[in-house]
């Protein structure tokens, strides 16, 4: 899960995403859809609002509440909350096999990061991320269109950040090939 960084105001917390791919075959193939009757379950859910859900009620199989999100007997208090998130249970929105890899990732980054299991961490939820891979393009990533060069996670050309910028990389050979 990832939250969401404020470029204009710097707080204590970090964040990062565990990205979950997933792939279906028949009856239902179509992984946009799939994507989308997530999204609008959350939306849903939290009102319009993305849901946060604090580890510890997450490992204990329980809604996190706002009655109890900042609860020092908890210890919820450590990590503070930054985004307009509701409460809520992200366990409800999610299929269950993407909880259990989200729960398995979870465990294994916590033996490399000790504390991201501390009971104060923040799961945020949903984010979705469509990968459109229509894109015919070259080796060079320029598209059917001359002078369109597509790079990075919306154009599906990469998966994360690394992949993004080396994209951006080959396309700026590309046009540097082209052009100059």
């Amino acid at each position: 899960m990832n939250g969401d960084a404020l470029s204009g105001e710097k707080t204590a917390n970090t964040n990062f995403a565990l990205i979950n791919t997933v792939a279906l075959t028949e009856p239902f193939s179509d992984t946009t859809e799939f994507g989308h009757m997530i999204a609008k379950q959350f939306f849903l859910l939290g009102g319009g609002r993305p849901i946060v859900q604090r580890v510890g009620d997450f490992r204990e199989g329980r809604r996190s509440s706002g009655s109890t999100f900042n609860s020092a007997n908890r210890h919820f208090a450590t990590c503070k909350a930054t985004y307009n998130a509701v409460p809520g249970d992200i366990t409800l929105g999610m299929p269950a096999r993407i909880i259990d890899n989200l729960w398995e990732s979870l465990k294994k980054a916590d033996k490399i990061v000790p504390g991201i299991l501390h009971p104060s961490t923040l799961l945020y939820a949903p984010e979705i991320k469509f990968f459109d891979t229509h894109f015919m393009t070259d080796e060079n990533l320029e598209t059917n269109v001359n002078g369109i060069f597509v790079t990075g996670d919306g154009a599906g050309k990469s998966r994360g950040i690394v992949g993004a910028g080396i994209s951006g990389i080959i396309a700026a050979i590309g046009i540097s090939k082209k052009y100059f």
